[in-house]
Order: C-alpha cells, then structure tokens, then sequence
C-alpha cells in the first residue's frame, strides 16, 4: 500500500516534469527560429556560462548519457561556440570553453528565453512564483543530502 507521502512525491515529480517540459517548448521555439539553437544547446551553453568546464560535468547538470553529450559537444564545437582542448593540470581530461561567438549565441538566447517566459507569463503572482521557487529549492537540498 501507497502512503501519501509517496502518493505526493510522485504527483509532485509528474508537475515539476509536466512544468518543465512545457517550458521548455516555449522556449525552443523562438529559440529555433532566432538563433538556429536547440534546447539542448542552449542549455549546454548555460551549465558552460556558470563555470562548468568538463564534459562530465554536462552529463551531470543536463540528465544526459555521456555519450548523447559528447554529440552535443562535437555539435557545439562544430558551431564555433565552444573549443575542447586537452586540461594542462590533467593531460587526461577535455576541458570545455566558450569561445566569443559561443557567449554572443547565449546572451541572446539568454534574452529571448527571458522576453519569452516574461511575455508568457507575466500574469503569474510573484509571491506565488517565489513560495514554489523556495519548496523546490529546500526539497532538492533535502534529497541531496538524503543520498550522500
């Protein structure tokens, strides 16, 4: 038998899902039709914009097998938006950087993500917006430290 605690984690991994996924739609769109840039690419773009440098490190913060992220890197390298080059403190790893054109491409993905959900949702209460922000924040802080 269920309990509820379980009954609402799942319905609560279907929303957040659910929620994500849609967005994530809006957003490919303009995306797309701008900039010539998946969703994927972007986020790529984004995790290499916050500091990340290692493929691994991809695979992590996108939720993708490694080998579909080293397509995407060869994709983004291929782009002209991101060099792969041999890391000099470890010859055994590939260390990942924007390049010029690859930090033009995400700022005006970063700006037409923005307009949109802006545009999109601009009827949302913020108060709302934050009190959900916040939850999601405390629970993933709470699963993450449930499996260290």
């Amino acid at each position: 038998m269920h309990s509820q605690k379980e009954d609402h984690l799942l319905r609560l991994m279907r929303t957040i899902r659910q929620l994500a996924s849609r967005i994530g739609s809006e957003i490919s769109v303009p995306l797309e039709a701008r900039l010539s840039l998946s969703l994927n690419d972007y986020q790529a773009l984004l995790v290499l914009s916050e500091g990340a440098a290692y493929p691994s490190q991809l695979t992590t913060h996108l939720s993708m097998p490694a080998p579909s992220v080293s397509r995407l890197i060869d994709h983004l390298v291929g782009s002209g938006w991101v060099t792969r080059s041999l890391d000099p403190d470890d010859m055994r790893k590939l260390r990942l950087e924007m390049t010029h054109a690859g930090r033009e491409v995400f700022e005006q993905a970063r700006n037409t993500a923005r307009a949109m959900v802006l545009e999109r949702y601009e009827r949302l209460d913020p108060q709302t917006i934050e009190n959900a922000f916040e939850a999601v924040t405390r629970l993933k802080a709470e699963m993450e430290a449930a499996y260290v």
